[in-house]
Parts: C-alpha cells; structure tokens; sequence
C-alpha cells in the first residue's frame, strides 16, 4: 500500500528530476555555444551515456514546461513547506514598485516573457535571461533537496543526469563568471 509519504517522495523526486533538466535547458537557451561546448566535452570524456546532440534533443523547453513545474513544485511545497511559499514566488514574480530592471531585480516572469534589457547605441546588454537562471536556481535546490535525503536510491535515469550535471557546471562557470569558491552541485 502507497502512503502519502511514497507518494510527497515520488512527487519530489519527479520534481528535482525536471528541475535539473529544466535548470540545464535555461543554460542552453541563455549561452548555447557555451553551454554546447561543455555537452559536447562531456560526451567525448564518456560521462555521457548518449551523443551531445541527443541530449540536446532531451532536453525540454524551459518557457515550454516551467509553468508546468512551476505549479507542481508550489503545490507541493505548500503542503511541506508552508512558511517558504512567499520566498519561492518571489524568485518568480517581478518585484512591485521595480523602477529600472536590473540583475538583481530580474525574475524568471521576465525570462518567460523574452525581456531584454540593453544600452547605448552598440545595445550592451545590461540584463537578459541569464539573470534568471539564479532565481531558478534557489527554486528546487534550497526548498527540495533535504527532503529527498531520506529517499531510495536513484533510478538510473536520475543518475545519468547528474553525471550530466558535470558538464553543466563547466558551461555554468564559463557563461556566469561564477566565483571559484562557489560549491557547485
């Protein structure tokens, strides 16, 4: 017999599942040479099971399925944890009162919606969807991941993602300029 605490764990693994897979298709959509690049070295080191451009392939449609994850993750989370709800959101939803976008106040409602914020007349990007990917970041790392602690082993396919998550890092550090000290999962 299933019980409601099979159930939550399943729910979550499904859902850190899709977010890893929907964290990496952000990275591909904000620097997709770089992030490429990273794939392609990761499949030719055989940390990848399938070809670079096969698991390009796999990889979903951020603005295609967040909406999707997105409801799942907040419904989940309001019944474990109710108290981080407001601070989920606010990784989502623009700030009230936002005079000037910049990327401290960029969200991923802003990503969804293709806003891009640039300067002068050579158009230097001051802002665009590389910004969000922070926000999208804390979303299921800091709210999920001690939840699944206590959960079975992985499935297969859980760990070939996080093989993949090797490669992920490189095109990470290599687009953000992501300080050294910063633990990478």
């Amino acid at each position: 017999m299933t019980t409601n605490l099979d159930r939550f764990k399943k729910d979550l693994d499904a859902l850190l599942e899709l977010g890893t897979q929907l964290e990496m298709a952000m990275q591909y959509e904000a620097a997709p040479k770089e992030f490429k690049a990273a794939v392609i070295k990761a499949a030719t080191s055989k940390e990848l099971k399938t070809t670079a451009d096969e698991f390009l392939k796999k990889l979903p449609s951020f603005s295609g399925e967040y909406q999707r994850w997105y409801s799942e993750s907040i419904a989940l989370l309001r019944q474990l944890l109710p108290d981080r709800v407001a601070d989920f959101v606010r990784h989502y939803e623009k700030p009230k009162g936002r005079k000037d976008i910049t990327y401290e106040n960029y969200r991923i409602e802003d990503c969804l919606q293709g806003l891009r914020v640039t300067r002068g007349y050579d158009k230097e990007v001051v802002v665009d969807s590389s910004a969000a990917i922070p926000q999208f970041r804390q979303q299921p790392e800091r709210r999920f991941r001690h939840f699944r602690c206590g959960s079975n082993a992985e499935t297969p396919k859980q760990v070939d993602w996080a093989l993949l998550r090797v490669c992920y890092s490189t095109a990470r550090i290599s687009t953000l300029k992501i300080d050294k000290d910063e633990q990478l999962l």
